[in-house]
């Protein structure tokens, strides 16, 4: 089983490089990160609900041995979750975006959102690896591709609030591993309990459910032209015909 920690490792190390590409991006290039940011979200939803149902749900139900209910609990404590979890997120930040510029309580619970989400990230990554290696590999170029235009958001948050670029690069690299710490516990946790597999998948199917249907696509529809709008949607089929592909592609 030491492969399999080792690629946890190695796939939460790619993701958070993911991640942090689109914070770093936002620094350098502000304007055409943000526009051409709207595709690469449309391309991850499309990517991440994919993978909930053709490769978390499914591996979950076969998994299970008939006990489908199992896996059908755990959509939707998935899906609750990561419900709270943004509810939180988004009531803080709008309670005080338009706070002064330096408010220190607003970064922290920025900072400390983020660095859940990656941790649960992590232990999402690691269920799925030891579920299956093709799974593990899926799940980590999703949520890699999930968490670009998020670190996007973040960086952007930061910055507004007035916080120095290196400190928001710092802030964000160090909540990124967190992601590897996550995957790290997730591994000895579920390696230890393998009846639990199908539950887990179950509530990692419903976070990527709840993301791609209540945090990304949303996105899509506000103030889109009719011609971004296409292109969006050619994006999302595109995430969703290339998760399908290469699932079938990679042997497993």
């Amino acid at each position: 089983m030491l492969l399999v920690l080792i690629s946890i490792i190695l796939a939460n190390l790619v993701s958070s490089l993911m991640s942090l590409l689109g914070g770093i991006f936002l620094i350098w290039k502000g304007k055409i990160a943000r526009k051409s940011s709207l595709y690469l979200v449309a391309f991850a939803a499309g990517a991440m609900i994919t993978t909930a149902f053709v490769g978390l749900t499914a591996e979950a139900l076969e998994l299970a041995g008939g006990k489908y209910e199992v896996v059908i609990n755990g959509l939707f404590y998935g899906f609750v979750m990561f419900f709270m979890l943004e509810r939180f997120l988004l009531w803080f930040h709008h309670h005080h975006e338009h706070s002064e510029p330096n408010l220190t309580p607003t970064k922290y619970l920025l900072v400390l959102g983020d660095t859940l989400h990656n941790f649960l990230d992590g232990v999402i990554i690691a269920g799925s690896f030891i579920a299956d290696p093709k799974l593990g590999i899926l799940s980590s170029v999703v949520v890699g591709l999930h968490e670009i235009p998020q670190e996007i958001g973040d960086f952007g948050a930061l910055l507004h609030l007035g916080t120095p670029p290196s400190r928001v690069l710092g802030a964000n690299l160090v909540s990124a591993l967190f992601a590897v710490f996550g995957g790290v516990v997730g591994f000895f946790f579920l390696e230890g309990s393998k009846s639990l597999i199908p539950l887990f998948l179950g509530i990692a199917a419903g976070s990527f459910v709840y993301i791609s249907a209540s945090d990304l696509i949303p996105e899509l529809h506000v103030g889109s032209k009719r011609s971004e709008a296409v292109k969006q949607t050619l994006a999302f089929f595109l995430g969703a015909v290339v998760i399908f592909t290469v699932s079938k592609m990679l042997p497993g």
